[in-house]
């Protein structure tokens, strides 16, 4: 919720019935721990590791996306994901200023049903859709 909804640490909290402080601390040591597996373990990440990803890395390779030898991203790859990160961004937040802002804003939150209907919205899926 903080990190791809960017959703505030006090509503979040009040989501998941914690404190805002609890959420903030397990928002950062999950920010942590993701980073600290992925500099530790991938390849694709730090040049250092091996993969350890063999299928997915694979399948980019046979796409054409990862380069055989260094096992990285070609340029071309990376450009195009930084594109449409920018512009799935911009899109998840006119999503959830436009149509959801005034759903979280009318939910008691204590309910899984509010979370199951923002993920089965077909505009949601349409945005986490590959392009």
């Amino acid at each position: 919720m903080g990190s791809i909804f960017n959703v505030s640490s006090t509503l979040a909290a009040e989501i998941l019935d914690i404190s805002p402080e609890n959420f903030r601390k397990q928002l950062s040591r999950a920010k942590a721990d993701l980073f600290q597996f992925m500099e530790a373990n991938c390849g694709l990440i730090n040049p250092r590791n091996s993969c350890r990803c063999y299928k997915k890395t694979k399948g980019f390779i046979r796409e054409g996306k990862v380069d055989v030898l260094t096992q990285q991203f070609f340029p071309k790859v990376t450009e195009t994901i930084h594109s449409v990160v920018g512009r799935k961004n911009e899109e998840l937040d006119a999503l959830m200023e436009g149509k959801y802002l005034s759903l979280f804003r009318s939910q008691q939150y204590h309910e899984e049903d509010l979370a199951k209907k923002l993920l089965m919205d077909e505009d949601v899926k349409k945005l986490f859709q590959l392009n």
